[in-house]
């Protein structure tokens, strides 16, 4: 009787959407930050070291800190959008929301982790593979997509 209610359903689907939607972004995310890290952009170190300080922080800290961010008096969130000019929102009050700002959080503590599973995987490749699909005249993209995917 419980598993058929409507109260367990909505739990059921709110879970799914938040798996689906949080794997999905974070497992993209962290891929298209990597390749672009593999490439050597210009200060690397740094934007590694500040895209992986959330990973370090706990559980706890990561909620205070989005909870002070979600707040609709004082929150940083809807101090932005007072200023553009709209009204404030109620980012965990209202359940058409809440749920993609969760997700939000969630992204922004995991992805980083994401993102050196997948550049330890791409510094791993040798770079003769590489070079082979460059001299057989591969765009970036097809070299990524056959060697990488």
């Amino acid at each position: 009787q419980a598993l058929s209610s409507d109260a367990f359903i909505a739990a059921a689907q709110n879970n799914l959407v938040l798996l689906v939607g949080f794997t999905t972004i974070c497992l993209v995310l962290g891929l298209f930050l990597a390749i672009l890290l593999d490439h050597g952009i210009r200060f690397s170190e740094k934007f590694q070291t500040v895209y992986l300080l959330p990973m370090s922080l706990s559980f706890v800290v990561t909620a205070q800190l989005w909870l002070w961010m979600f707040n609709v008096e004082s929150g940083i969130l809807n101090l932005v959008v007072t200023t553009l000019g709209f009204n404030p929102v109620d980012w965990l009050g209202n359940p058409s929301i809440a749920l993609g700002a969760v997700i939000l959080a969630l992204i922004w503590q995991f992805s980083g982790y994401t993102m050196v599973v997948y550049l330890a995987g791409l510094q791993s490749i040798p770079d003769d593979q590489f070079e082979a699909a460059r001299v057989d005249g591969a765009s970036i993209t097809r070299t990524y997509l056959r060697i990488i995917v």
